[in-house]
Formats: C-alpha cells, sequence, structure tokens
C-alpha cells in the first residue's frame, strides 16, 4: 500500500511540475521576442532612448531571439528587416 501511495505520490508531482512549466511557459511567452510572430500593432525601433523608426499597423511576419531577427510588413506593403542593431527597409 505504501509503494502504491508513493509511486502515485510521486508520478502526481512529476506531472504538475510539467503542466506548471508549460503555464509559466506560456505567461512568459506574452512578452517574449519570439512568440510575437503573426502579431498586428505599431512597432517602434529605439535607439539610445530615442525612437529612430515607428511603423503603423505592421505585422510581424518572422522574428527569432537567438538570431536576433525580425522581419515586417508595414501597412504599405514595405517589407522591413531587422538584424540585430541594423534595419533595412526593403521595397517590393
Amino acid at each position: 500500500m505504501k509503494k502504491t501511495f508513493s509511486l502515485i505520490a510521486i508520478l502526481a508531482i512529476t506531472s504538475l511540475s510539467f503542466m506548471s512549466c508549460g503555464t509559466g511557459e506560456r505567461m512568459y511567452d506574452k512578452a517574449n521576442y519570439e512568440s510575437m510572430t503573426n502579431e498586428i500593432g505599431t512597432i517602434t525601433f529605439y535607439s539610445g532612448g530615442i525612437a529612430v523608426k515607428t511603423y503603423p499597423n505592421a505585422k510581424i511576419v518572422y522574428s527569432a531571439t537567438d538570431s536576433q531577427a525580425l522581419f515586417i510588413r508595414t501597412s504599405d506593403g514595405k517589407k522591413v528587416y531587422l538584424q540585430g542593431d541594423v534595419i533595412v527597409d526593403i521595397t517590393e
């Protein structure tokens, strides 16, 4: 009986820890740079606390934290690519 209870307790704790990690990750992803793909809104790039470029009603097509890359499509159809500190406007 003790072995069964211990096994159930271990399984419950393991399951709870896996579910808790997923819940925590979901909450964190709302503010995560990588999870903003397909979001639409005003995007402003800052350098040294000064707004460099602003794109209203832009859609994030692709974003990746590990490569510091961001690809957006602006409301007027421009494509903008950000890699690290470099912003490149791509015209169609």
